[in-house]
Parts: structure tokens; C-alpha cells; sequence
């Protein structure tokens, strides 16, 4: 059995939910009433993954697959209507894409997105309003609208694009349909050795996740700051990724972190102070201390003039004072 949609609605007084009972990823999704632990009467059949409430805690949306199993449809649905009366709201005909969807950070705007292994396309949408697409993919193009605001908040979207760094898109959710690009300001440039993976939007902050010469790493800096022409990030966070961080008015951000001597780790950082506190660190047995081991990175130039890394790491007191220590020597390519 599986389990593809686990949501409460805004106000905590619906589940829904969606179970798998013959492997296929097609679910049936039920609603149950957590005041008094009873169902609506409707099952919604033959949903797929990807599923958002509105903020009036009875409309929501879900996702439908075609034959080949490729999530293709978004439709809105009333807690206790007719499923035969879902209203489509999205569809995607190209073969090459799949469609999901899902709320945003602040609640504020629900996300359809549609994703090729190289391409991407963001639609974001209210309760009501049609579905306005917030930004149109091109071929090796990547897009991502994030954030959405409460209500006494200007919208703004960011989208990281392949080889082009980070632009945040003019206007609001509403207004990013007709913006052209010419409209859109470059916020983080695109730099050799830097790689911008992906972008979180926060009430006052944005973090954006990337690589920096090879190393996975993070770059926070505030809203006020990324919202002016030619801001840098306030510091950088190698090397760490991203851990889940729903709240949308938050002033800390939780991010994991490891390397050759620090075990799997799970931090909260003070965006504002720079301070970090461990929440969690993965056990090692056997006595293991990390203060007994050092660790180094070195790069190696390739005949053609590429840059190599070596990550190098030893324990001190086992090294002979004058003759080569013995090592395990490894390599990985893609």
C-alpha cells in the first residue's frame, strides 16, 4: 500500500488523503472531517502525487495521469462535491513534461509546475482567478517561482536559470504573465565554477542552493537586499544543502552539513546573527572522534588544463615523521 497525498487543510479540520492498494501510483483520495473522524462521502479516483488546499479549506487541487502514467492534469475540487464535477484547470499535452502541484511557502498562491529532464514551466494561481502562467520555459531553460506573500506583502518570483544565475521576476504573482523579459533583473550573475541549483523564498530572506568549485553550498541573504540592483549574498555556507524549513516567517534556516571528519549533520542557522545550533548528528560507533582527524582539499591540473579536486583527509598521529604514510587511493567520474 502507498501513500501519495497526506495534507491537513489551513484551518486543521480536513485530512486528505490518497491510498495506493495495487502499486500502480494511482490513488484514491479521500477526505476525513478531524472534528468528528468521519468521511466525506466522495472518492476521488486515479489521483497521482503533487496536491494543495486553497486557503478556504474546502477547494483544492490534484493531479491526473494518462496512460503512460505521466501526470497531465490539475483539477479543483469541493470537499463533499461530485468528483465528475472537478473543474480541469491545467493541462499538459506534451509528452516530454510532467505536471505537479503544490502550495507555496506562505499559502499564499498554489504552484503548477510542468518539468522536462531540461525544461520547465510555473503557473501560480489563487482560489479563484484562472491559472496564469508565471513563467513560459525554452528549451534548457529552468524556472521556479517561489514565495508568494501574506496579503500585506508585494509578490515577487525568483527563477535560477541554467548558465545565467538568478533573476527575480517584476511584479506580482498576478503580473508575471506579462512581464517581458527585458522587464526581469539579474540578480546573482552566472560565474565559472558556480552552479545555481535551485532558489527558497522566505517573509524576509531568500537562500539559494548551488555548487561552488565542485562543493555543494548555500547562499542566504535578506529580502530588503535582493530586492536592490547589484546585491551579493551576505555570506556563503560551504559545504551544506538544504533541509526543510516550512515555516515561511522564520528567522533561522536549517541546513545539513558533512565532510570527510564531521558526521551527517543538522543545524539551525540565526539568519541574522550567523549563529548556528546543532539539532542532530549521526552516531559513529566504535569510538570514533572527529578532533583526532584533519582534512584538506587540493586540485590537480589535467593535461588539457582542467582542474581536478582531491579531497585528502588523515589522522595526524598515525603519520611517520619522514616516510610516506600508505593510503587508499580512489577516483570518481560521471
Amino acid at each position: 500500500m502507498g501513500l501519495g497525498v497526506l495534507e491537513v487543510s489551513p484551518d486543521g479540520n480536513w485530512l486528505a488523503y490518497a491510498v495506493d492498494r495495487a502499486g500502480d501510483e494511482r490513488h484514491a483520495l479521500r477526505f476525513r472531517d478531524l472534528r468528528t473522524g468521519e468521511e466525506s462521502p466522495e472518492t476521488v479516483p486515479e489521483v497521482s502525487y503533487g496536491f494543495a488546499w486553497a486557503a478556504d479549506s474546502a477547494t483544492c487541487w490534484y493531479t491526473l495521469q494518462d496512460e503512460m502514467s505521466r501526470p497531465h492534469r490539475v483539477l479543483r475540487h469541493v470537499v463533499g462535491a461530485d468528483p465528475a464535477a472537478d473543474v480541469e484547470v491545467f493541462r499538459e499535452d506534451d509528452e516530454r513534461f510532467h505536471v505537479h502541484v503544490a502550495p507555496s511557502r506562505s499559502q499564499a498562491v498554489v504552484v503548477i509546475s510542468a518539468g522536462s529532464a531540461i525544461t520547465s514551466e510555473l503557473a501560480a494561481r489563487r482560489p479563484r482567478p484562472r491559472v496564469r502562467t508565471a513563467a513560459r520555459g525554452r528549451a534548457g531553460a529552468g524556472r521556479g517561482v517561489l514565495g508568494g506573500p501574506p496579503p500585506h506583502r508585494p509578490a515577487r518570483g525568483l527563477e535560477p536559470r541554467r548558465r545565467r544565475g538568478l533573476r527575480p521576476l517584476a511584479g506580482s504573482a498576478r503580473q508575471h504573465a506579462a512581464a517581458s523579459r527585458h522587464e526581469w533583473e539579474e540578480l546573482l550573475a552566472h560565474e565559472p565554477g558556480r552552479r545555481i541549483a535551485g532558489v527558497e523564498a522566505f517573509a524576509d530572506h531568500v537562500v539559494v542552493h548551488g555548487r561552488a568549485d565542485g562543493v555543494t553550498a548555500l547562499w542566504p541573504w535578506t529580502r530588503r537586499r535582493a530586492g536592490s540592483g547589484g546585491s551579493r549574498p551576505t555570506r556563503r555556507w560551504p559545504p551544506s544543502g538544504p533541509a526543510p524549513t516550512p515555516s515561511f516567517e522564520t528567522d533561522t534556516y536549517r541546513l545539513s552539513y558533512q565532510s570527510l571528519t564531521t558526521p551527517p549533520s543538522v543545524f539551525d542557522e540565526d539568519l541574522a546573527t550567523g549563529e548556528r545550533t546543532l539539532l542532530k548528528r549521526l552516531p559513529v560507533l566504535d569510538g570514533f572522534d572527529r578532533s583526532r582527524y584533519e582534512s584538506a582539499r587540493e586540485w590537480a591540473t589535467a593535461p588539457d588544463g582542467t582542474r581536478v579536486p582531491i579531497s585528502l583527509v588523515w589522522r595526524p598521529d598515525r603519520q611517520p615523521a619522514d616516510d610516506p604514510a600508505p593510503l587508499v587511493l580512489y577516483g570518481y567520474g560521471a
